[in-house]
């Protein structure tokens, strides 16, 4: 992957973070809610899907992508049926250097939502 390329990815990604970002955190209800166990529930970490998104969003921004990938992760354990969270994660771990793990998130966000084309366009320049 170039620099050139990573920028590009970047500049998307925060063009639709920010967007994004205030629909979902208000969808999940706000700082309350929205919190479930990992993993489907047996005692594991509680994480509050809005909080994970805001810090994916700011790790994402401050070009800390293994960091915002684990957050989107997270987010994505608790609302694996949103395909922003999905393109978010792909976002994030395509500039963190794992362009299978960046395939595999897009593809499933393409999945969720067909007609988007931001999740389109990024898993075919991953392939």
């Amino acid at each position: 992957m170039t620099v050139a390329r990573l920028g590009l990815v970047g500049f998307v990604g925060v063009l639709v973070m920010s967007a994004a970002a205030s629909a979902f955190a208000s969808g999940m209800g706000g700082g309350g809610g929205g919190g479930m166990p990992a993993g489907g529930g047996g005692g594991g970490p509680t994480y509050n899907a809005a909080d994970e998104y805001r810090s994916g969003a700011a790790a994402y921004k401050a070009g800390k992508y293994k960091d915002a990938a684990r957050y989107f992760e997270h987010v994505a354990e608790v609302s694996p049926r949103t395909a922003t969270v999905w393109f978010m994660l792909g976002m994030a771990r395509a500039n963190g250097g794992d362009a299978k793990g960046a395939a595999r998130a897009y593809a499933t966000s393409v999945k969720l939502d067909p007609a988007a084309i931001d999740s389109h366009r990024e898993y075919a320049l991953t392939l």
